[in-house]
């Protein structure tokens, strides 16, 4: 049950004795607690409380009317041992105890969010050997906040120039992003390509290998 919720517990009670015996079935009496695993008591604000937590019943016919009590559970997460105990005038009785588990009233939902996706890149060798990358980037949020960041690594060092971001016609979630690399030269040379999209200070980031 969640925390500080109440709910019915009903207890099913029925005396036994020898046949011919003239032991009459008189009154029960009963009683309702919450305890610690020593079967110590806890007040209401550690162990909850109960309405009634006593009273008597009296066998009607053949047979004991059910006892039944609310219980209202801490505003607390825990695991609960609840104890009823039924005993007759002479304090003859049996004890019983179960558990309740009390989850807390909080709902929780756990999200992952991959936007801003990089959904592809490619690169066009232009006619004074420099690189133009174009990529095509989605975002939930919507294309026209996204900011982008080009690097090159581990190489010689590189410019990024002629760079652009143009929204999709007809979509405002997609748009390309193009920047253009100067003084590549092919070699042996492993450099490595970051492309860091933004949206509201949360990068992005991928990375290409280029040789």
């Amino acid at each position: 049950m969640e925390a500080s919720t109440s709910d019915n517990i009903t207890v099913k009670v029925d005396t036994v004795k020898k046949e011919g015996s003239s032991a009459v079935d008189g009154i029960l009496s009963y009683r309702f607690r919450s305890v610690d695993n020593d079967s110590l008591p806890l007040d209401n604000i550690t162990g909850g409380s109960f309405s009634p937590a006593s009273g008597d019943v009296t066998k009607s016919g053949s047979s004991y009317p059910d006892i039944s009590t609310t219980y209202t559970a801490p505003d607390n997460d825990s695991t609960m041992k609840l104890q009823v105990r039924v005993s007759n005038e002479l304090e003859i009785g049996v004890t019983s105890h179960f558990n309740v588990y009390v989850t807390d009233d909080i709902e929780t939902q756990n999200t992952i969010d991959t936007n801003p996706v990089i959904e592809n890149i490619s690169a066009e060798r232009l006619d004074n050997g420099d690189l133009k990358w174009t990529m095509n980037v989605s975002n939930d949020d919507g294309f026209s906040g996204l900011e982008v960041k080009w690097e090159y690594l581990f190489g010689d060092n590189r410019t990024f120039t002629s760079q652009s971001k143009t929204a999709t016609q007809g979509d405002s979630n997609r748009g390309v992003m193009q920047a253009t690399m100067s003084g590549y030269q092919d070699s042996r040379v492993m450099g490595k390509l970051p492309r860091h999209v933004c949206e509201d200070g949360n990068l992005k980031k991928t990375m290409m290998c280029l040789e």
